[in-house]
């Protein structure tokens, strides 16, 4: 009673207000307890009371049920355009309501929840001494100040919501009233961030960039906890549930902190900088607990567990369509071959089935964003229909070691998008369509042989914790038939290989979302996962050679993974050292988007007073202004938002006036092409890289009368 006691207190303090008298850092965390762990921990005792888990996984489950708490106020939020004041209000009743009806199941049925029954041991409570630890030798580099280009989008959302607009009323950027596209209008991190800001006093820009990321950095930890225990109960009684879960986390946390990676897009550097990101925010923080509890139902088939995976499942779906595809093909992989292995087993068969329909399940409303994107005006394309005019070739690339395959390659010099024809946007050879592609074959994401045959580069799985990984897969094939974690890590990396690098599924996957994406099923694959399983049965050995010799028999084989962490950490130490030194030099050097504080105060008070207002910007200062400001409509030379918001046959309008803002001075050749930029508002307010746009050879007075410069 006590953990559900201490998450309701913080409940209480964060509705009367008290994280506004707090520090940043206090108030974050006590806003982060009451708005997603306090109502999601008593949901999920509602929901799973009869499993027996821990409280650590009662934690880690937690956060997905509080998503799946805030869902039903948050998309009614987000489609009906609410303000933040009424979605604050929703979430204030939907909360106490499940604290309510968990108050009340305490009387009518006070039995406590379900735990784990055996005790902790010496070893188990060292080892997760050790990993508090680290955590906390890891907060000042979480807590590091990093934003970048995504999160200042993010938060232009964000803006307009404290403001009091509507939510998704109009896209924020440019202030159209296109709306923000259908992938925005479901996605349940907005209102979360949202409220997180409302319920703390912590304006956006520095709860993303600072205040929030050790929160969710520690229930990733959680979640590996949850998913190692479910897949460790099948191990030896050396090795099973609890620490093996344990050592899962502490493998898990070695390579975020040592990042043994050779590209510099790696799962290490969006722990310590980008988890916040929904993209990354789930995989790390809900997906483990879905697979844990598949591996659960599989084992017992009770029926609450697959209740609470429906819930999770729903609930990562509320937030982002590809990491719900990526959820549906685990779960599918998983059930298959659980099937294959225990056919002759009717319990087996339904089960299977059951985990099959939660694939079926988190797919729903994906498939309902589809159709609505579907009937949308069609977005200006991201990838081309053909090269027809293009000064494209192949090139052979390094694929494998000594093995190269041809790819497509963009040769010549790439086109100047600060000279970009606005008419050029809807040609054959639109130049930021080429530029695009050209950018994107260079991060070496995709094999392209030709436009509809195409695989994600492997040099994606030739990272040393993906490859060691992958070599190790034939360690798990004993006892594969009654091991379930091994049947799931088995399963979903068979189905990371096939879905990346099959040449006619790939397309066809790319052709429903974005091809530039595809690599993200990496992370799905369950690397800390399949090391854990592969090394369990050596680690155990050396520790029943070490009793034997010692005499201490299993008393000393259960420290076995203690030692062998404690190991791996001193040999990786140096690694871990410099990698810790780059982040914090990322964090003091970080590429600049310009944010004129004081600047841009005053047209927030402006826009305020006077109303919405068209806002001239250069291209680095028009990306963080929507996020300070949000009664500002931006026009500025910003070709990729510009792709993603405004339909294909409204490019050209969108992107006029582009090349002239890209000069020293602003000419007056700019001035008409604007006005239509702008929804028919004039321009009322140019910035220009903090200094006056008058000292820029640009006149405001040519924006007529009632317009002014800023600088």
């Amino acid at each position: 009673m006590l953990l559900p006691a201490l998450l309701i207190a913080c409940w209480g303090a964060v509705i009367v207000g008290l994280p506004k008298l707090l520090p940043t850092q206090a108030a974050s965390w006590l806003t982060y307890l009451a708005l997603l762990i306090a109502p999601g921990y008593l949901l999920g005792d509602l929901v799973a009371r009869r499993v027996a888990l821990d409280p650590l996984e009662r934690l880690a489950l937690a956060f997905p049920m509080g998503v799946a708490a805030l869902t039903p106020v948050g998309m009614a939020a987000l489609l009906q355009h609410w303000t933040v004041d009424q979605l604050a209000l929703g979430w204030a009743f939907t909360s106490g309501a499940i604290t309510a009806g968990w108050a009340l199941a305490w009387l009518v049925w006070p039995c406590p929840p379900a735990t784990a029954r055996t005790a902790w041991t010496l070893d188990e409570l060292l080892l997760a001494l050790l990993l508090a630890v680290v955590f906390v030798l890891l907060v000042p580099t979480l807590d590091l100040y990093k934003i970048d280009g995504d999160a200042y989008a993010v938060n232009s959302f964000a803006a307009d919501a404290l403001a009091g607009l509507p939510l998704n009323a109009t896209e924020p950027i440019f202030g159209t009233g296109l709306g923000p596209g259908v992938r925005m209008a479901f996605n349940q991190s907005l209102p979360m961030s949202y409220l997180w800001s409302y319920w703390s006093g912590i304006a956006p820009i520095p709860l993303s960039a600072m205040a929030s990321r050790s929160m969710l950095a520690l229930w990733s930890m959680l979640a590996t906890y949850m998913l190692g225990r479910a897949a460790g109960m099948g191990l030896s009684s050396h090795s099973q549930g609890r620490r093996f879960g344990l050592f899962v986390v502490a493998i898990q946390l070695l390579i975020y902190v040592a990042a043994p990676f050779l590209r510099g897009d790696n799962v290490s550097l969006f722990f310590f900088e980008r988890i916040t990101a929904d993209k990354f925010m789930v995989p790390v923080t809900m997906l483990p607990v879905a697979f844990a509890l598949a591996i659960r139902f599989a084992r017992g088939g009770a029926r609450q567990v697959w209740v609470a995976a429906t819930v999770v499942t729903l609930a990562v779906s509320a937030i982002h369509p590809l990491i719900a595809a990526m959820l549906a093909l685990a779960l599918g992989a998983f059930a298959t071959l659980h099937l294959v292995l225990a056919w002759r087993e009717a319990a087996a068969r339904w089960r299977s089935l059951a985990l099959g329909a939660l694939a079926g399940l988190v797919m729903i409303l994906p498939l309902v964003q589809l159709v609505l994107a579907r009937g949308e005006a069609p977005l200006a394309a991201s990838y081309p229909s053909s090269l027809e005019g293009w000064p494209v070739g192949h090139k052979s690339v390094p694929a494998l070691p000594f093995i190269y395959l041809p790819t497509l390659d963009v040769s010549g010099p790439l086109p100047d998008l600060s000279q970009l024809n606005a008419a050029e946007a809807n040609s054959p050879t639109d130049p930021f369509l080429i530029w695009r592609f050209a950018v994107n074959m260079n991060r070496r994401r995709l094999l392209l042989f030709d436009l509809d045959h195409y695989i994600s580069d492997p040099n994606i799985l030739l990272e040393p914790p993906y490859l060691l990984a992958i070599l190790l897969l034939p360690l798990l094939l004993p006892g594969l038939r009654r091991n379930l974690g091994a049947q799931f890590a088995l399963s979903t990396a068979l189905a990371v290989l096939f879905v990346m690098f099959n040449p006619w599924l790939t397309p066809l996957i790319g052709s429903l979302v974005m091809p530039w994406i595809l690599w993200r099923f990496v992370w799905l694959l369950p690397y800390a996962l399949i090391l854990g399983l592969a090394a369990a049965p050596l680690v155990n050995l050396i520790g029943q050679a070490l009793g034997r010799l010692t005499g201490r028999g299993a008393g000393l084989a259960r420290y076995a993974p203690l030692a062998t962490v404690v190991a791996l950490a001193l040999l990786f130490s140096p690694m871990a050292v410099r990698n810790i030194q780059m982040l914090h030099e990322r964090a003091a050097y970080p590429y600049y988007y310009p944010t004129p504080e004081r600047l841009l105060a005053r047209l927030d008070e402006l826009t305020q007073r006077n109303g919405p207002a068209t806002v001239l910007a250069d291209q680095d200062l028009s990306v963080s202004i929507p996020a300070y400001v949000a009664n500002a409509h931006i026009v500025a030379h910003r070709v990729p938002t510009t792709s993603e918001v405004f339909p294909a046959d409204q490019q050209e309008e969108a992107l006029q006036g582009g090349p002239q803002r890209q000069q020293p001075g602003y000419s007056t050749a700019a001035g008409p092409g604007l006005v239509r930029m702008g929804d028919g508002r004039p321009v009322l307010y140019a910035l220009s890289g903090g200094q006056t746009a008058h000292g820029h050879g640009h006149d405001p007075r040519q924006y007529g009368p009632g317009r002014a410069a800023l600088g």
